[in-house]
């Protein structure tokens, strides 16, 4: 029995002029516009803005204007956040930036192909010191799109030293230590 009492919201502040059609985001690329109560779309990523966007229906729009404070006690936008906004979605919805989304997904694959090539992954795949949570088991080419965020796990003592020969080669990495307890 459902009791249709659960709602999907998606940030889709990576996604939003990366991913899907025209840049729409990774909710549009599936197909589940009707499916997902909440977007959040922000601009300050792919589109070199600032601000954001909650696409949703009538009722949470609603509660959020009701009993949101941040979105009660903050001001509009300011016009050149908005013409920035405007700009790029002019960009996405003309099609000017399919080239620039197909060259994003083909450096995320090339990277990770690079990546697992190396004669160091296998080890270190096969020993349980790295692994991607996203894309073990796929061939990188099969898929339609990747998104250009790729957490790499490691074991906690490992993250710093992976991080460390990153930076060495010019990479700029973000690391954090996760600890879980049962």
């Amino acid at each position: 029995m459902s009791l249709h009492n659960a709602q999907f919201v998606i940030d889709e502040a990576y996604n939003t002029g990366a991913i899907g059609p025209k840049g729409a985001g990774l909710v549009n690329a599936l197909g589940l516009e009707k499916d997902v109560a909440i977007r959040l779309h922000t601009f300050g990523k792919a589109l070199a803005a600032s601000d954001a966007v909650v696409l949703c229906n009538n009722i949470v729009r609603t509660m959020l204007l009701n009993h949101s404070r941040s979105i009660m006690y903050s001001v509009a936008p300011s016009f050149l956040a908005l013409a920035a906004a405007r700009a790029s979605y002019t960009l996405l919805k003309t099609g000017k930036t399919q080239q620039a989304q197909e060259r994003v997904q083909y450096l995320v694959k090339l990277f990770m192909k690079t990546l697992t090539s190396s004669p160091i992954w296998d080890r270190a795949f096969d020993a349980g010191l790295l692994h991607i949570p996203l894309y073990d088991d796929e061939d990188i080419e099969s898929l339609p799109f990747v998104t250009q965020i790729l957490p790499i796990w490691t074991r906690p003592k490992h993250a710093l030293y992976l991080s460390f020969h990153l930076q060495l080669a010019k990479f700029f990495v973000l690391f954090k230590v996760l600890s879980f307890t049962t």
